[in-house]
């Protein structure tokens, strides 16, 4: 794992798309500190771990820039396998502000019933959103 203080803070804003994959930690959440290293992240995908929620309380992260905005760039969010994924955003969470610039939602092969929150955030720009194989029988 990438850790905050390992490198300089702008190493990765040229990055376009990240994939994680297999990320088998006992965390039940993912670690949003990590993410937020990619300034001008636009492509999302995450897949084969067992988070149980992918974005926190905004209480529980520190979510603000240097010019006092915290800014979400990404348009194409893709989730595959994650059996125990049951939150994309938790209640309380920043859900509005990473949610704004969705344009498209996958959701593949996750076991749980997916709550997107408890409060469903404005997706006022998702075009496409795909479901399946995402329900126990």
């Amino acid at each position: 794992m990438i850790c905050t203080r390992q490198f300089p803070e702008d190493l990765f804003s040229s990055i376009k798309g990240l994939r994680v994959l297999c990320y088998h930690s006992e965390s039940k959440v993912f670690p949003f500190f990590f993410i937020k290293r990619f300034f001008n992240l636009e492509k999302f995908f995450i897949g084969c771990s067992h988070f149980k929620e992918l974005f926190p309380s905004i209480a529980s992260i520190d979510c603000q820039e240097k010019d006092g905005r915290w800014h979400f760039r990404i348009r194409k969010l893709k989730l595959d396998t994650l059996p125990n994924l049951k939150y994309i955003w938790s209640q309380g969470s920043a859900s509005d502000l990473l949610a704004q610039n969705v344009e498209s939602l996958k959701v593949l092969g996750c076991d749980n019933s997916i709550s997107l929150s408890e409060s469903t955030p404005s997706f006022q720009n998702l075009t496409a959103l795909l479901v399946e194989r995402s329900l126990k029988g």
